[in-house]
């Protein structure tokens, strides 16, 4: 609601009381004079970049290294598959033969690289139930310690593992 009358040069004038519903209706020394100025459109950003509001406009600025893995985090953390997908996924990807896959799918038996991992990776004390929880996970999780093992040794790239759950 606009706080006092304005007569502009142009002969309009607005009177006290008129709202502001709509502010691309007034004049921008109307909504300076009220203490308000219409913005530009949003601007969409790249895709590590972030639009943000710098007070008197729109700013596009590159995402830090902060945001960036905070989004990555959010973007691995969504990665689930059933054992069985996942087992399917890494056969196709040329990781495990069919009857690799069929048997952990069936949670009848590790495949050899999954084993290979484990145990390559982790001391004996903690083999045991990391196969276990490999044999037995209803999900694989992208976040999951197996992935990263299993990335490791077999020399995945970020991409690579991510091919799998997609």
């Amino acid at each position: 609601i606009l706080s006092q009358d304005y007569d502009l040069a142009d002969g309009r004038s607005f009177k006290q009381g008129t709202s502001l519903t709509d502010p691309s209706q007034f004049p921008p020394e109307i909504l300076a004079g009220e203490g308000y100025a219409l913005a530009s459109a949003r601007p969409v950003p790249g895709d590590n970049q972030v639009a943000e509001w710098g007070g008197a406009d729109w700013v596009v600025r590159d995402k830090n290294a902060e945001e960036l893995a905070a989004e990555r985090a959010d973007q691995v953390a969504g990665m689930v598959l059933q054992r069985g997908q996942f087992a399917v996924a890494a056969a196709l990807a040329g990781i495990l033969t069919e009857q690799e896959a069929e048997d952990w799918a069936g949670g009848n038996a590790l495949p050899a690289a999954v084993t290979a991992a484990i145990n390559s990776a982790l001391p004996e004390g903690e083999r045991l139930a990391a196969r276990i929880e490999a044999l037995t996970a209803q999900q694989i999780r992208r976040s999951a310690p197996l992935i990263t093992l299993l990335q490791a040794a077999l020399a995945l790239t970020d991409d690579q593992a991510d091919a799998l759950f997609a």
